[in-house]
């Protein structure tokens, strides 16, 4: 184990193959103009093995002792950059959604071939211009009735964003 209680790379490594991975994913929201949703784009695993650009939530794996809120400001400051605002009345206890993802593409899971994960996703108010960096490609907001396919989201979220809309509209 390396130093701070985070894993080394090849420890991780040994970890993704033993133990589903603890996630945390955000669905960034605005409603100046009506509901828009944001999403990522990122390369992503297609069902045949390679990898290709798609849309995606924006998060990733909680460390060690590290909080959901501290998982989520980090994931959206390292993905969206630093300047990024957002609400951090956010209910911990109540996730809008929950993706399952699993190693192989099964119906109603969600798919990522590095890993067997479980993500707990946010919805949250951002504000500021996100400026992509990291994994992302670039960010976009989008309508929620003008989301793009359902195969051109990664990682098979389609189900989790539309779930989290879903929650934001109740």
């Amino acid at each position: 184990m390396s130093s701070g209680g985070y894993l080394s790379e090849e420890d991780y490594e040994r970890a993704r193959q033993l133990v589903p991975i603890s996630c945390v994913d955000v669905l960034p929201y605005r409603v100046a103009h009506g509901l828009e949703v944001g999403l990522i784009r990122r390369r992503v695993p297609a069902k045949n093995g390679s990898w290709t650009s798609g849309w995606a939530l924006v998060g990733g794996r909680v460390y060690r002792g590290e909080t959901l809120d501290v998982a989520l400001r980090r994931h959206i400051e390292t993905t969206l950059g630093p300047h990024i605002h957002w609400d951090p009345g956010v209910d911990w206890d109540h996730p809008v959604a929950v993706g399952q993802y699993l190693l192989e593409p099964v119906e109603g899971s969600s798919f990522d071939p590095r890993q067997h994960s479980i993500a707990v996703t946010y919805a949250v108010v951002l504000e500021g211009s996100p400026e992509p960096q990291g994994e992302a490609e670039d960010f976009r907001w989008f309508l929620p009735d003008a989301l793009p396919a359902d195969q051109e989201i990664g990682f098979d979220q389609a189900r989790v964003v539309h779930a989290a809309i879903d929650a934001l509209r109740a």
